[in-house]
């Protein structure tokens, strides 16, 4: 339910691609069986939500008949389901959204491993949703027919590098593809804002000493802060986020808009400059991006460096 934007969207990772979040007969047989009347209402709300839209979203579902016979009752209770949840384990991760409604502000951010079964390079990746709209994506997976997909040339594609995730690049180089599961080392899931951190550290393992990533989320407006603290790099470091909205750069400011509606993304520590980058990959039979770009900020080498960036709805 967490992992569900609310534009009804998975948060994708590894592998995964952006697909709608469809009640599961699964789901439906838990919330039944133990009388969960959060998870009730979730998958009642959903599904109404996919049958008004119509357009066959159910057809391709072979378990909905399933799914409605385990149907489990509208509850009473109208308790709400929490704003936030942090989970811990080979691929640990946050989220915190503003409410429940379609529009809401929601962030999805995690730590994890390249080494895990489909894994990609987006240890520290994150998403974020608002007014109705995705504005830093995840691409997805490449083609697993393409030659050694799963195999040496796994890391030779652009879609599986920390090049192509809202993530840090240091001095160049590619995140550790053996990284042991970077940890989420403490979060706050109650008050005002929500926060996580994730040591990083050893996917960054011969870029940087140290690498912690942290992530506050004001839980009433959806204004976010992604702050970075990196020892010792390398060499100059690469803070991305990819978006299909439109950039314009102001000084410190970058404002995002499409569909009618804008975010500011500001850079709040004095070091680092915006640019906007392109996403191709280098070999014509990859997936080409034609849609996104990157928002980029370069900071240069220092013994210490802290990256503050807010994102304001």
């Amino acid at each position: 339910m967490h992992l569900s934007s609310p534009m009804g969207i998975y948060y994708n990772f590894a592998d995964g691609n952006p697909s709608r979040a469809v009640p599961s007969a699964a789901q439906a047989w838990i919330a039944s069986q133990y009388r969960d009347a959060a998870q009730a209402r979730y998958i009642r709300g959903q599904l109404s939500l996919l049958l008004d839209e119509g357009k066959g979203k159910m057809n391709g579902e072979r378990w909905f008949p399933l799914t409605l016979l385990w149907l489990p009752p509208a509850p009473p209770d109208s308790t709400p389901l929490p704003l936030a949840a942090a989970y811990q384990g080979e691929q640990s991760m946050a989220l915190f959204r503003t409410n429940w409604s379609n529009d809401a502000a929601w962030l999805a951010i995690k730590g994890g491993t390249p080494a895990a079964s489909h894994g990609h390079m987006d240890v520290g990746s994150f998403v974020f949703d608002a007014h109705g709209q995705r504005w830093f994506h995840d691409l997805g997976s490449e083609d697993y027919n393409h030659p050694g997909y799963f195999g040496k040339a796994r890391w030779t594609y652009y879609r599986l590098q920390n090049r192509s995730h809202n993530t840090l690049e240091i001095n160049g180089q590619l995140q550790n593809p053996d990284s042991k599961p970077c940890p989420l080392t403490q979060s706050s899931l109650k008050g005002n804002p929500f926060a996580a951190s994730f040591d990083l550290s050893d996917a960054y393992q011969g870029s940087a000493a140290k690498v912690i990533r942290s992530a506050r989320f004001d839980k009433n407006s959806g204004t976010t802060r992604i702050e970075d603290t990196i020892t010792e790099p390398a060499g100059e470091i690469i803070w991305r986020a990819l978006t299909d909205a439109q950039i314009t750069i102001d000084g410190p400011t970058a404002t995002l808009r499409k569909a009618g509606k804008q975010i500011l993304v500001r850079r709040l520590s004095p070091e680092g400059t915006w640019t906007i980058g392109k996403t191709t990959p280098p070999q014509k039979i990859e997936k080409q991006n034609e849609k996104f770009r990157a928002l980029v900020l370069t900071i240069p080498k220092s013994p210490k460096v802290s990256i503050s960036v807010e994102i304001k709805p």
